[in-house]
């Protein structure tokens, strides 16, 4: 008998952590229309930036204001639910700044790089971060670890990817691909 509670105390945590999640998305609009990634980028951070009281800060690349979704790529929602998971890891690994800006396009892809200030992430981590059900965070009934497997799982479904390019105790670099479409001609 005690067991079964202890699986219904577990499951009853994992469901309010669930909804206190939903509670930070009902600023977010989707919209259906093709934004722009700073746009949908903007989002994001502006909204966390409400819930972080302006406890941390946020640099944008404007040139992500010439690019928007590729027609094979992922949904503007996809999109919004992929730096969402990047920014609050980045809250959670007690980052003060992050900045988001074009590392470099070729043809019709991005490849953008998520860089903050936070703990980083331990070499021994790095080459687990991607699995399913793996975190570096205490889980106390909190349902963790796929985040980033998804994140990286949704970029693959359209030819894109993402990995860590460097992590210390300064901080994270992450680099993201994906298809896009500009408004400027692309090298």
């Amino acid at each position: 008998m005690n067991q079964s509670f202890e699986y219904i105390n577990t499951y009853s945590k994992a469901i309010y952590n669930i909804l206190e999640r939903m509670k930070n998305f009902k600023q977010i609009k989707y919209s259906n229309g093709n934004k722009t990634l700073h746009d949908i980028i903007y989002t994001v951070l502006s909204t966390m930036e409400i819930h972080q009281k302006g406890l941390f800060t946020y640099s944008l690349d404007n040139q992500l204001k010439d690019y928007k979704l590729a027609e094979n790529s992922l949904r503007n929602e996809d999109m919004l639910n992929l730096f969402t998971n990047h920014v609050k890891n980045s809250l959670e690994a007690n980052s003060t700044k992050i900045n988001i800006n074009i590392n470099h396009h070729l043809k019709s892809n991005i490849y953008i790089h998520i860089v903050d200030n936070g703990n980083g992430i331990s070499e021994k981590a790095i080459k687990k971060v991607y699995n399913p059900n793996f975190s570096t965070k205490a889980g106390n009934g909190d349902i963790r670890g796929v985040g980033m497997y998804l994140s990286k799982s949704l970029l693959q479904t359209v030819g894109g990817d993402e990995h860590i390019v460097e992590s210390s105790i300064h901080g994270t670099v992450i680099e993201l691909f994906f298809p896009v479409k500009s408004s400027k001609s692309l090298d």
